[in-house]
C-alpha cells in the first residue's frame, strides 16, 4: 500500500519559523524528532504553538499546496535519466530556482520523487 510521505524534522521545523499554520494536523514532531499525536477535535492555540519546542508534522503535499496557494510557490519535480530534479516557480510560471543537477547522486539527481520534494521543500521556505 502506498503511504503519503511525511516532511522531515528539518522542513518542520523551517515551515515553524515563517509561521506556518494548518488547522487539523494531528502530529507534531519533538525538538528531537519524536512523533506525538495531538489530541482531535480541538483547535489549536497557534500562540501558545508558537512558543512551544513542537513542530507540526504534515505531508509533503498538504506543504505544497499551503506554499502554492498562501505564497504562490509551485515546487516541481521532474524525473530524469539519473533519477529526479526539483524547481521553484512563482503560480505564474516564473522559474525562481532549479536544481541544475545539484543532487546526491551520481547523476546530480535524487534516487527519489520523495527525496527531491522534500529538498524543493526545504529551499523555498529558506527563499521565502
Amino acid at each position: 500500500m502506498i503511504k503519503e510521505q511525511y516532511i522531515s524534522l528539518e522542513t518542520a521545523k523551517l515551515a515553524k519559523e515563517k509561521k506556518v499554520h494548518i488547522e487539523g494536523c494531528c502530529e507534531v514532531y519533538s525538538q528531537e524528532g519524536g512523533i506525538a499525536r495531538t489530541p482531535n477535535g480541538r483547535k489549536w492555540n497557534w500562540e501558545e504553538y508558537d512558543k512551544s519546542e513542537f513542530c507540526l508534522r504534515v505531508t509533503q503535499s498538504l506543504l505544497a499546496r499551503l506554499l502554492r496557494e498562501k505564497y504562490n510557490i509551485h515546487i516541481g519535480v521532474s524525473p530524469n535519466a539519473s533519477g529526479y530534479l526539483y524547481y521553484i516557480s512563482k503560480t505564474n510560471g516564473t522559474l525562481v530556482y532549479d536544481s541544475d543537477f545539484d543532487g546526491p547522486n551520481a547523476g546530480g539527481a535524487w534516487d527519489t520523487y520523495e527525496e527531491a520534494m522534500e529538498v524543493g521543500l526545504q529551499k523555498a521556505f529558506k527563499l521565502i
